[in-house]
């Protein structure tokens, strides 16, 4: 929303200024401080300042999204974090033990008959 806002503000300068805007001269400053500049010059260094904006917020948009998406991975977990770690890794020896594939659970009928 901001690079819209100030594309359209770009716009606007260089509307204004070029078409409405009739003196040689541009004034800009308050209480009586004032500074004059040509009106292309004026122009030029305000475009150039919304140029480098957008380039900026761009720029920072792009990095927060590839965070954004970094974030989303997975991850391992950490053993001493989790709270169920005894369980999954008592399981998972289970499984080991009982010859089944990688991804599949025994039966709970298999496993009681091979304790025995």
């Amino acid at each position: 929303m901001i690079i819209v806002s100030l594309s359209l503000t770009a716009i606007w300068t260089i509307v204004y200024y070029l078409a409405f805007y009739k003196q040689p001269v541009v004034y800009v400053g308050m209480n009586g401080e004032y500074t004059q500049s040509p009106k292309k010059a004026y122009v030029f260094f305000r475009l150039l300042q919304y140029v480098i904006l957008i380039g900026v917020y761009t720029y920072f948009m792009c990095v927060a999204a590839e965070y954004k998406s970094c974030m989303k991975t997975e991850r391992p977990v950490d053993d001493k974090k989790s709270t169920g770690s005894k369980k999954s890794k008592a399981s998972s020896k289970k499984s080991a033990k009982s010859g089944s594939k990688k991804g599949e659970e025994a039966a709970p009928e298999a496993e009681e008959k091979k304790d025995e």
